[in-house]
């Protein structure tokens, strides 16, 4: 991994070249490092991209850009997790190889753990990146593979430019929306505590306060309270408080519209 602390140290950087696993121990050549970044017959692929972009900025002056396989898999399939282990697991079917159970056991730290675990967990981080990259990008239509170019990996790059250079705040216009935000929201939670079925709920549960955040609270309003009839299910077949649950009811249930406002 590439450090966020300029103060941090790379031990080892990890590349798959012509099929082959290269790993590069520090201290690093720089020359090297750019000779391969400027070789347009490799084709750069990296999971999260934005760590070795910022490095590759700070430390040689130079853009380059990567396939990033993070994102490719967010494209294909966003409701589940996006770490490199997950993905693999998912896609190619690879046991996850995490080495942070081993580190806690015997207290080791990255810049602690001995070369004879790191070394082989860096070449499965290489090797199972251009593997998944390989698959995700023959899953990807035509489609995705637009939405990639022109959205996702331009989105990449200006948040590398935000961690690197931070961005502009107008601290002036941001303090007013917040007290105007601040005022509405208190004003809803004036009007949902007076509603009837919030205090009925209260007055059953003995709850202090209704968060309309919880979908247990509301659910039971909604479904106990209430006796709406559930329109929409959740994914294990129980009533849904979600935004299209609760929309039917907008216009009959002042209720329901408050906890969507």
């Amino acid at each position: 991994g590439l450090p966020h602390d300029r103060n941090a140290e790379i031990r080892l950087v990890g590349f798959h070249i012509e099929g082959e696993n290269l790993l590069v121990p520090a201290p690093l050549d720089k020359t090297f490092f750019s000779m391969i970044l400027k070789d347009t017959n490799i084709t750069r692929v990296a999971h999260n991209s934005i760590f070795e972009k910022r490095w590759i900025e700070r430390e040689l002056n130079m853009d380059s850009v990567f396939y990033d396989t993070m994102l490719m898999h967010y494209l294909l399939n966003e409701n589940t997790s996006h770490i490199l282990k997950n993905a693999a697991f998912e896609v190619l079917g690879i046991i996850p190889w995490d080495i942070e159970r081993k580190m806690q056991e015997n207290n080791w730290t990255w810049e602690t753990v001995p070369e004879t675990v790191l070394y082989p967990y860096n070449a499965k981080d290489v090797q199972y990146t251009y593997e998944l990259f390989l698959k995700l990008r023959e899953q990807m239509d035509d489609k995705l593979r637009k939405v990639y170019t022109r959205i996702m990996r331009p989105l990449s790059d200006v948040c590398v430019n935000f961690e690197s250079h931070g961005i502009k705040i107008d601290t002036e216009w941001a303090s007013r929306v917040k007290s105007k935000y601040a005022l509405e929201i208190r004003k809803l939670e004036r009007e949902l505590a007076s509603q009837e079925c919030v205090k009925e709920y209260l007055k059953r549960t003995k709850e202090e306060t209704l968060n309309p955040g919880s979908p247990k609270m509301v659910g039971a309003v909604m479904y106990k309270i209430l006796k709406l009839k559930p329109l929409v299910f959740t994914d294990g077949k129980a009533p849904s408080t979600e935004a299209e649950a609760l929309k039917p009811y907008v216009k009959t249930h002042e209720f329901c519209r408050l906890v969507l406002a």
